[in-house]
């Protein structure tokens, strides 16, 4: 059996609501699930499955652009991987990841804010696309105290 990161996950909800201005029931929504559940993800009592927050992750993407993609922390955060639950690795010519150079490039976004969404999106272990590489980026990053 899996484990899980608790207070991952609720940090992340937290950080989406906040970032974003959603209501909780929004967030459900957007997971397609009931609202309830979203509180007993929340509080640790129930373990979200892969698809909702793949769902999740792909809702945020569309109707909140700038906001990082997510999917891959959330999936991590609930001890479950794109590998256990989802068709097979990352090919090798995947498109390398642009979501930590539009973190360092984006001026709306202040160090903090930008350093924690970092750490969050680094947590999903570029499910989707191979990792940012290059001196700049990692220097940026590592400006921010990002590790």
């Amino acid at each position: 059996m899996h484990t899980w990161d608790k207070e991952l996950l609720r940090r992340l909800l937290i950080l989406i609501t906040d970032e974003t201005g959603m209501s909780q029931r929004k967030l459900a929504e957007l997971a397609g699930v009931h609202h309830a559940q979203v509180s007993r993800w929340k509080s640790g009592m129930h373990r979200p499955d892969y698809e909702s927050m793949t769902r999740l992750g792909a809702a945020l993407r569309k109707e909140y652009p700038k906001l990082p993609d997510l999917t891959g922390a959330l999936i991590a955060a609930t001890g479950r991987s794109a590998h256990d639950e989802a068709p097979p690795g990352i090919p090798a010519d995947a498109p390398v990841c642009t979501a930590e150079q539009s973190l360092l490039d984006d001026p709306e976004i202040n160090d903090a804010a930008r350093a924690q969404l970092i750490r969050v999106h680094r947590l999903g272990k570029h499910m989707n696309c191979r990792p940012l590489a290059g001196e700049q980026a990692a220097g940026k990053a590592a400006s921010l105290q990002v590790s």
